[in-house]
C-alpha cells in the first residue's frame, strides 16, 4: 500500500518543512517502510510505502 500526496502553494511561498512532515506523520501509523519527497519552489510531492502485512488466504 502506497500514500502519495503534494501541495502546490498558489501564493507564491516556499513550502514549509514542517507542513510536509505534517503530512507525513498522518499516515504513519500505518508503518513506513519508506519515503521520498520531492520539493521545488511552491511545489511539493511526497510518496510514502506503507507496511501492510500479509494477510493468509
Amino acid at each position: 500500500m502506497s500514500a502519495i500526496y503534494g501541495i502546490i502553494n498558489r501564493n507564491q511561498q516556499p513550502i514549509s518543512p514542517e507542513v510536509l512532515k505534517t503530512m507525513m506523520e498522518a499516515v504513519s501509523f500505518y508503518g513506513t517502510d519508506g519515503s521520498r519527497v520531492w520539493q521545488e519552489g511552491t511545489v511539493a510531492l511526497a510518496h510514502q510505502m506503507l507496511h501492510h502485512p500479509r494477510v493468509a488466504p
